[in-house]
């Protein structure tokens, strides 16, 4: 509180005076009076409240984009929430000329502004012009991947963000590693590449073979397991089958120890497995393991994504004892196939009970669209199945259902005929984007992303049909949308059960 109270007396009262504000700089030895920080403002009077002012440097340091993100970003992680004084850092940020942000000065205040909550109004506006300012041969690939995700996470600046995607495209191996500063290793950046398109949602396809490319091709000795989980994930939930990216990542997790696994990224390899229906017995051996050691560290979450994994090895008919008389390569014996058997449900139990909860956690009433939906399904349900004439829709139709053995919840669900449709909103899809290198125009258009399309391809195994109702072809008019749903209606009765 009291730095926070220095830092905006400083701020507000040098902000209107000079463009290049100043801040305090205290020196690091000296005798300052206990329980107060004292505010000189000169070496004279540092010196006279025992502060050690060395000549010739300056009391008073200039105030750069870099140190404010320092700033906002300590405030933040320290759990410290001062809106009085972020607001007057935004007021000197947007003071300050776009000439004095470096890529990495920029990626660092949108980033500590975002995840404070606080990256909005004029503030927002100015950070985004000066990132369309940037040109991209000073901008690496960390500040790329921040500076989307950041803006991706506010919901700001989408041009801008769409042009940063499209700059990954030509990236090399080189570009993962910056001299003079440290960020882990190159599969770090990688991976934050990968979650930065995450954040956007949005799946370039030249970026993509770019990125499949450098991993393929990166020094593995940099590519850690939570790295590999980061990537993993990210194509599984951008709906990317790169079956040699998969492939290697696969070897490369083989000869992690299973105690330098965390929890939560045992869950997400598991989930992507599920997304990427990953067969391979080595693999699937080695997440079990995982599991096996990790799953009391997992909360809900991670709990709801391990179902879908357990879910997939179910409906593939693959049993917990199966993979790992595969993996070991030889039978069990009774008696630990008796508890392998045993723990295998226990689990089950578990995740499917957590996937349960947080699916009713999330239930409400519906988008509006889903709303709409459900009217005109009432209203021509009966021109396509002739047995729900003169019958009221409480008799043939459950919204928000949530089936037990699943656990998956359904939009709108026709039980007599095993129907289930799906209302598909914008956060089911992804924006596939591609530029044509004969014209160098961009194309733009949706396609369902993994974690949908995963959740369909299982409601299909377990016996229901499936309708998805994609917002983006949600038509416009009453009888268009009648004969849109009829239609959609017919090809399920017709046995396509895609239905897309």
């Amino acid at each position: 509180r009291e730095l926070s109270s220095v830092l905006q007396r400083h701020a507000q009262m040098l902000l209107g005076a000079d463009r290049r504000a100043h801040w305090p700089s205290f020196p690091r030895e000296g005798g300052a009076s206990k329980g107060k920080i004292p505010v000189p403002q000169s070496p004279t009077e540092a010196e006279g409240v025992g502060l050690r002012a060395p000549s010739p440097v300056p009391v008073l340091k200039p105030i750069t984009s870099r140190t404010i993100s320092v700033v906002v970003n300590s405030f933040y992680r320290c759990g410290y929430s001062d809106p009085q004084l972020f607001s007057v850092l935004a007021q000197t940020l947007i003071r300050l000329d776009p000439s004095d942000f470096t890529a990495q000065s920029l990626s660092m205040v949108m980033t500590s502004y975002s995840k404070a909550g606080l990256l909005r109004g004029e503030l927002a506006k100015h950070l985004v012009a000066v990132c369309g300012g940037l040109r991209e041969e000073h901008t690496d690939a960390q500040a790329h991947a921040d500076l989307i995700t950041a803006m991706s996470r506010a919901g700001i600046g989408r041009e801008c963000v769409l042009k940063l995607v499209t700059q990954m495209s030509r990236l090399k191996e080189s570009d993962l590693y910056r001299e003079g500063r440290h960020y882990g290793s190159g599969g770090g950046v990688l991976a934050a590449l990968v979650s930065s398109l995450v954040a956007a949602s949005v799946k370039d396809t030249h970026a993509i073979s770019t990125i499949s490319h450098l991993t393929l091709n990166i020094d593995p000795s940099t590519l850690d397991t939570r790295s590999i989980a980061a990537i993993m994930q990210g194509y599984a939930v951008l709906n990317v089958r790169d079956p040699s990216v998969i492939a290697r990542l696969s070897t490369l997790l083989s000869r992690v120890r299973i105690d330098e696994v965390s929890p939560q990224a045992a869950a997400n390899i598991a989930w992507s497995c599920g997304v990427h229906e990953i067969v391979d017995p080595d693999l699937l051996g080695w997440v079990w393991r995982c599991l096996d050691k990790h799953m009391g560290g997992l909360g809900v979450s991670g709990l709801s994504q391990v179902h879908q994994f357990l879910l997939f090895c179910r409906l593939r008919g693959f049993t917990k004892a199966d993979i790992l008389s595969s993996y070991y390569d030889q039978d069990l014996s009774p008696e630990l196939l008796t508890q392998v058997t045993d723990r295998e449900d226990l689990a089950e139990r578990r995740c499917r009970d957590s996937f349960v909860l947080s699916a009713r956690s999330e239930r409400r009433e519906g988008s509006s669209l889903q709303r709409e939906v459900a009217s005109v399904l009432k209203a021509v349900a009966s021109d396509v199945f002739d047995d729900l004439k003169g019958l009221v829709a409480e008799e043939w139709l459950l919204q928000e259902h949530i089936d037990e053995e699943s656990g998956y919840s359904y939009d709108l669900y026709l039980p007599d005929r095993q129907l289930v449709i799906e209302v598909d909103g914008p956060s089911h899809f992804v924006t596939v984007l591609s530029l044509t290198r004969e014209e160098g125009l961009r194309h733009e258009e949706e396609e369902i992303n993994g974690k949908t399309s995963m959740k369909h391809r299982h409601l299909r195994a377990l016996g229901k049909t499936v309708v998805s109702v994609p917002y983006c072809k949600w038509p416009e008019g009453a009888e268009a949308k009648r004969a849109y749903l009829r239609q959609k209606l017919r090809e399920a009765t017709q046995g396509d059960v895609e239905a897309t």
